[in-house]
């Protein structure tokens, strides 16, 4: 692989990567490897193609721990800062998900206890208990009873990995269609 640090200019990189991928076999060039591609996107010399690389790696870091991407000039900062902005921003991003994990948790376990309380006090199973559980979350695929688990577990800000626990209460295996994690539910 060439490093745009091993390179002069932002020519030499674009020259040294085209002939990398026609090494591999490639058919095509990626994008990051044209000359052209840089230039349309106003980026004229190595220093801010490696500072566009940069830029584009700290806001993916940031649109994963706040929801949206920053904008900002990334030409006004040094190499250093770029590279110091990501480090803080993927401290920032651990720290994020590390809470979130606790919190998940926290409600997975209020989850089991509330539908264990429920299905004892109506003196109904935990499988009768989940499914009205799900019918009233409204997740379900309009009348056709499909259900997304993952979604149910997103909705309710349950770990991902429960869904596996609800569908054996549910006494179903997870039918994965176009990334949903399927069960069925009888609608009422």
């Amino acid at each position: 692989m060439i490093e745009k640090e091993d390179c002069k200019t932002l020519e030499e990189y674009c020259e040294k990567a085209i002939q990398y991928y026609k090494d591999q076999g490639y058919s095509h060039t990626p994008l990051h490897a044209q000359l052209l591609f840089y230039q349309q996107n106003d980026v004229n010399t190595l220093e801010e193609a490696i500072k566009w690389d940069l830029y584009g790696e700290y806001s993916d870091w940031y649109k994963d721990t706040n929801g949206f991407r920053p904008r900002f000039n990334f030409r006004e900062y040094s190499i250093e800062e770029l590279k110091k902005m990501i480090d803080d921003q993927y401290d920032a991003y651990c720290r994020q998900k590390k809470a979130e994990q606790k919190s998940e948790q926290k409600n997975w376990k209020k989850y089991r206890q509330r539908i264990i309380q429920d299905a004892e006090y109506f003196g109904i199973s935990l499988k009768q208990k989940v499914e009205e559980d799900i019918r009233q979350s409204g997740v379900a695929y309009g009348d056709s009873g499909q259900v997304d688990l993952g979604y149910y577990c997103f909705k309710y800000s349950l770990p991902s990995c429960k869904k596996y626990i609800i569908a054996r209460v549910l006494k179903q295996k997870l039918k994965y269609e176009y990334g949903d994690a399927l069960v069925h539910v009888e609608p009422v």
